[in-house]
């Protein structure tokens, strides 16, 4: 499915861009030097492409080389195009010389062209074993770079105009007409992609730009281990999955393009995450990068991220239907990659309508809105859900966490959360403290809105029950203890400047509240008593809420246990009542 629907995406960009993407039989490759011929075939100069990296061009396919010796067209090695590098193997370079110059006589002998006669001559009377000594090598960097092993390119001076070999018509012809016609050793089977007869790939193409893979590129589709093979085809690598050269082609070079595009992939951790639509494809995938770049952390500055929070909240309040022009109808793709050795791991593989993702992720946006600070950040993004479970003595970052998958899954598909989100929110809840030198708190905004989303979807809850601030009329026991708890932590505080009661009785309070509660209650008496010496309207005001809670029918008993659901509505009630107004309570002060 993933590799069908990447090159259907081939097809497309090769109508609607035909200049940012390689045409079948050619790639893309980083070319660090121009090997310039004369007329002649003669070697005349070598000529940097002015990029430390390379110049990224498109050339003629290059298969992935695993082992052995195995030429390209046009672009290639010095091992290749002269026969010399800098390996300490020269038989090994001859070797590859002659090869290469097997490929390109029997490509472009009898094409009539300058540049395609000057090759056929350059080969004919090239001397590798003079490669080094030749004049136009004779700088010491330019001899570093060419016989680095980096890749050059051959191109042609005529009538003093230097031209590339690429773009000569009548060499792309025969190159086309090379390519097209099955080689001796090619094995033609049915596609899995396109469902033809064809020559199946035996080793597939590099994708370049996943995040922490191999710099040279990884494969997507690769057999080089025992335990991957199927029976019968032991060693036979691409027969595994026989997938066509034209197919795999297609889709290496539409995901070559994904991830070399800004606005069609992200990154979070150690995941790459691309996506592309059908339809309206450069504005779709520009919102939808906008959107999943707030997601993945923010901007670098203020006035970029309140750019990236107007993105989602116009997701949010569903201003972006009217306002972007997007194509809400057209079928969505989003796949998640992760590193694994020389090839890459599928964590997910998404579809759907673009307007289904959107209205996915603002869904979830909804769900984790709780009430926070006025200068905090406007949206939680899912690295910061992420880093509020993340246990700080544990040595593997947090992006390296197993939830962040589950969790992108789940908001992409508006999905369940993964169970293990919730319970590492409660369990690092229990585990944490209140420290105002380090500014970290028991229950944080993170961890809150983890509770919220996940009692919301997971557990049924309703918006009634769980709204952003606190629910003044909520009949929920372990909700209202939640909410005493902070009353009584305020009352604390008042009463003495300072306050331990989170950390000394939070974890208890929260699972066995019939053992705590009576304790507490009676340590208030003692704090009502020494506020009520100083600031008697502010006593007042807190009896006033402890009495409204222990007299109505919220809390008519404290239970002996509290279930791991209930939990997460305790802690919810105790976060937001630390954010509740307190207006009239400064009025008694």
């Amino acid at each position: 499915m993933l590799l069908q629907e990447l090159n259907d995406y081939y097809r497309d960009l090769l109508q609607n861009h035909p200049d940012e993407i390689s045409h079948p039989g050619w790639c893309s490759c980083k070319v660090a030097a121009y090997l310039v011929l004369d007329e002649g075939g003669n070697a005349i100069s070598a000529i940097t492409t002015g990029n430390v990296r390379g110049a990224v061009l498109s050339v003629p396919e290059q298969e992935t080389r695993a082992s052995g010796i195995k030429p390209f067209f046009l672009c290639d090695t010095s091992s290749y195009l002269l026969g010399s590098d800098n390996k300490g193997k020269p038989e090994r370079a001859i070797r590859a010389f002659e090869q290469s110059k097997e490929l390109h006589l029997s490509i472009l002998q009898g094409v009539d062209s300058p540049a395609a006669k000057a090759i056929v001559r350059f080969y004919q009377a090239w001397n590798p074993l003079a490669a080094r000594s030749a004049p136009v090598f004779s700088d010491a960097n330019i001899q570093d770079l060419i016989f680095s092993g980096r890749f050059l390119l051959f191109a042609v001076s005529i009538g003093g105009k230097i031209s590339l070999a690429t773009n000569d018509e009548k060499i792309k012809a025969a190159w086309s007409e090379h390519v097209n016609q099955p080689g001796s050793d090619d094995v033609v089977g049915r596609c899995l992609v396109t469902g033809l007869e064809r020559p199946i790939a035996i080793l597939h193409p590099k994708i370049k730009g996943i995040k922490n893979a191999q710099s040279s590129g990884a494969q997507l589709v690769s057999f080089n281990m025992r335990s991957g093979e199927s029976y019968g085809h032991t060693e036979e690598q691409g027969l595994n999955a026989p997938v066509s050269k034209e197919a795999a082609q297609g889709y290496g070079a539409a995901l070559n393009y994904l991830l070399a595009s800004s606005i069609h992939h992200t990154y979070l951790g150690d995941m790459t995450i691309a996506y592309w639509s059908r339809e309206n494809d450069d504005q779709n995938s520009a919102f939808m990068s906008s959107l999943a770049f707030q997601i993945l952390g923010g901007g670098d500055n203020a006035q970029e991220e309140r750019h990236l929070d107007n993105i989602v909240k116009s997701a949010v309040t569903g201003r972006y239907l009217t306002e972007e022009e997007l194509n809400l109808d057209s079928p969505f793709f989003v796949v998640g990659f992760a590193p694994n050795a020389s090839r890459i791991s599928v964590r997910f593989f998404l579809t759907g309508t673009f307007g289904e993702f959107v209205e996915n992720i603002a869904e979830h946006y909804r769900r984790c809105e709780v009430v926070h600070a006025s200068k905090a950040k406007e949206y939680l993004s899912p690295y910061a859900l992420l880093h509020a479970v993340e246990n700080p003595n544990s040595t593997k970052p947090v992006y390296q966490s197993a939830l962040c998958a589950p969790l992108m899954r789940s908001i992409f598909m508006n999905g369940r959360y993964p169970e293990g989100l919730y319970s590492s929110a409660i369990e690092r809840i229990h585990a944490s403290q209140n420290n105002e030198e380090k500014g970290t708190k028991k229950v944080s905004r993170g961890r809150a809105a983890i509770i919220k989303a996940y009692l919301l979807r997971n557990a049924g809850y309703s918006r009634k029950e769980l709204m952003v601030s606190l629910n003044e009329n909520s009949q929920s026991l372990a909700y209202n203890l939640g909410r005493l708890f902070a009353i009584l932590e305020s009352l604390q505080y008042r009463a003495n400047g300072s306050t331990n009661l989170a950390n000394r009785y939070m974890d208890s309070a929260s699972t066995t509240p019939s053992v705590v509660f009576p304790v507490l209650l009676r340590l208030a008496n003692a704090h009502m008593n020494k506020v009520g010496h100083d600031k008697q309207g502010l006593a007042a005001w807190y009896k006033k809420q402890i009495g409204e809670l222990l007299d109505s029918s919220r809390i008519q008993h404290f239970p002996s246990r509290l279930t791991l659901p209930e939990q997460g509505e305790f802690f919810l009630g105790y976060y937001q009542q630390l954010y509740t107004k307190t207006s009239e309570m400064k009025e008694q002060q």
